[in-house]
């Protein structure tokens, strides 16, 4: 069986966060490409509920489809950031399932965001996301204490 498994790097933007991910091909295909349109839509001072609307609009157009097969993406850097409460912290690395127009909820499962595995986004680029656990964070941040420091003192986080 000669099968392969591409994946696609990314830094990714997005409302103030700022992230590297990894795609598999499925979701380079089909979840990449709405990311440059959301940039742009905020470099043109666009808010979040416009972008929002805007995203959808494009996946009601067909513009933008949903993945049709289950995929998977991961965030396993350390040097993750998300904004939350209006200030900018790092996020636990972790792995995304996609999982489109799930009807499931945090609630069907006990999901706790930044605490268990939790439904983000629901809808056509929806996922279930699962931490990594303690262990592995551990070591992710101690192979990449250097970045992390790098980069947190150009961020101004420290």
């Amino acid at each position: 069986m000669n099968q392969r498994l591409l994946f696609g790097k990314w830094l990714l933007r997005r409302g103030g966060n700022f992230y590297p991910v990894c795609f598999d091909e499925e979701g380079t295909r089909t979840i990449l490409p709405a990311c440059p349109d959301d940039a742009t839509l905020r470099l043109k001072g666009a808010s979040d509920q416009e972008i929002e609307r805007e995203i959808a609009a494009g996946f009601e157009q067909g513009k933008y489809r949903p993945s049709s097969r289950p995929g998977i993406a991961y965030m396993l850097s350390p040097a993750t950031y998300m904004l939350e409460g209006g200030k900018l912290t790092r996020t636990l690395p972790h792995t995304m399932f996609y999982a489109p127009y799930l009807i499931l909820t945090n609630d069907d499962i006990a999901g706790l965001p930044g605490m268990t595995a939790f439904v983000d986004r629901p809808g056509p680029h929806g996922m279930i996301i699962v931490l990594a656990g303690q262990k592995e964070r551990e070591a992710l941040v101690a192979e990449s204490q250097a970045l992390v420091d790098q980069v947190e003192r150009a961020i101004g986080l420290e």
